[in-house]
């Protein structure tokens, strides 16, 4: 049996053999994933004021938002402008956590909204014991939300408009959101400098009158319907006064449904449904989706009618947090290890030891367990097989292989170690199965 070469690595290098391949794709059978879908005016931007974020287990604390050398420009709106509607949803642990997250992270004072969190009749009668009831900013606040007969969609969401605080103010832009999303996920580059209402508010204008970060151009699951049209998924969602009247006069958008097929088809596809009728477009986070007109029916296939939440279902690739701010999860896409979820949790992680002493930038998970990532890059490059694999050109672009004496040892490397190493290699013959990750 061969000892492969590795490029950084010692002369003793590293004993292969088809053995140790058969345990990987075994290793990779046992953690396959299921298979899940679930569809479930530019403006100034207001001043901040630095929130002091502390971790729980070392007091040091992380601002978010802006820096004592740095603040936010003011905004020219008298006090807030942008009411935030957010229902929150204990019904799955990783839900709790997106709750927890966002109260953490997504709300400060002054930060040009008002936050209205609207819970059970339950959960409010022990507010106290709520995450963030002891921390909530003044412009805050949680409100008990009329369960009964109301799936929990923006028909509930839409009882905060009749709160004290909605009824007080006259704001320009509508946030609905819910627990079922984790973020705000903002890249360095724009903290301190932008806040995350201001992404959703921006992209709002004369023609946008709803923008989310996904649009889909599935059915959700309950929903059997043959035609497919565009909607903003419900995790999140904003309007502007215009939009918020076209959803009122519709009669079905914001209003309570009990079964769960009829918030979703009444009021989750028809808010984006309402706002086409009218004449208005939709707009999304989404690289892929900038500047399609989806008043046009040509475009009612989008994405080959998947959902793009799902793991590669996003046009072959899966969305990124840094791309849409805010990511759908729950304990299923968690236990199944998709990607933008691994991702959310090492952000989060990250964002968590900011100034404290458990942050350690020497450290990569990659060097101190390698397998969790590379099983599946293997049992691809297993399925494909030797047959099409140049090992002639292999050799000549990598001379540090010659110890290597025959096809299949050449193969090994490569599934090995060779792809991960960044070695030049190419196939003698096409193959239809493309690696999506």
């Amino acid at each position: 049996m061969a000892k492969f070469p590795r490029r950084g690595a010692s002369n003793s290098g590293r004993t292969y053999g088809v053995v140790g391949l058969c345990l990987v794709l075994v290793l990779f059978a046992v953690t396959s994933r299921s298979d899940w879908l679930k569809s479930s005016s530019d403006q100034a931007v207001p001043h901040v004021e630095g929130r002091s974020l502390r971790s729980a287990s070392t007091g040091s604390s992380f601002s978010l938002f802006s820096s004592s050398s740095t603040e936010l420009p003011s905004n020219d709106a008298q006090g807030d402008d942008v009411l935030v509607m957010y229902l929150y949803d204990n019904r799955d642990p990783v839900w709790i956590e997106n709750f927890k997250f966002f109260v953490q992270w997504g709300i400060a004072p002054k930060d040009g909204c008002s936050y209205i969190i609207l819970v059970s009749e339950a959960m409010y009668a022990a507010k106290e014991t709520l995450p963030g009831y002891d921390t909530l900013p003044s412009n805050a606040e949680f409100a008990q939300a009329n369960t009964q007969n109301c799936a929990s969609g923006l028909g509930m969401l839409s009882q905060a408009l009749n709160t004290t605080t909605a009824k007080s103010h006259t704001f320009k832009h509508y946030i609905f959101m819910n627990s079922y999303v984790r973020g705000p996920f903002l890249p360095n580059y724009l903290m301190g400098s932008m806040h995350w209402s201001r992404l959703f508010t921006r992209m709002l204008n004369a023609e946008v009158k709803l923008v989310g970060p996904t649009i889909t151009c599935s059915n959700p699951a309950t929903v059997s319907i043959n035609d497919t049209m565009p909607y903003v998924q419900f995790y999140a969602l904003a309007t502007d006064k215009i939009g918020l009247d076209v959803m009122h006069k519709n009669g079905s958008v914001l209003t309570c449904h009990n079964a769960p097929w009829e918030d979703e088809y009444f009021s989750q596809l028809g808010a984006s449904r309402a706002l086409l009728a009218a004449g208005y477009n939709l707009d999304s986070f989404m690289l892929r989706y900038r500047s399609v007109d989806w008043t046009q029916r040509r475009n009612w296939g989008c994405n080959a009618k998947l959902n793009p939440v799902g793991e590669f279902f996003y046009d072959g690739t899966t969305i990124s947090p840094f791309e849409v701010v805010f990511v759908a999860m729950n304990t299923l896409v968690v236990e199944n290890n998709w990607s933008f979820a691994r991702q959310a949790s090492i952000y989060q992680d990250w964002l968590k030891m900011q100034d404290t002493d458990l942050l350690d930038v020497n450290v990569n998970s990659w060097t101190l367990n390698p397998w969790p990532i590379k099983h599946q890059r293997i049992a691809y490059m297993q399925s494909r097989g030797p047959g099409c694999f140049d090992h002639r050109y292999y050799l000549q672009k990598n001379p540090d292989l010659k110890v290597l004496k025959t096809v299949l040892e050449l193969w090994e490397h490569f599934v090995m170690l060779g792809q991960f190493e960044g070695r030049s290699y190419r196939w003698s013959c096409d193959d239809d199965r493309k690696l999506p990750f």
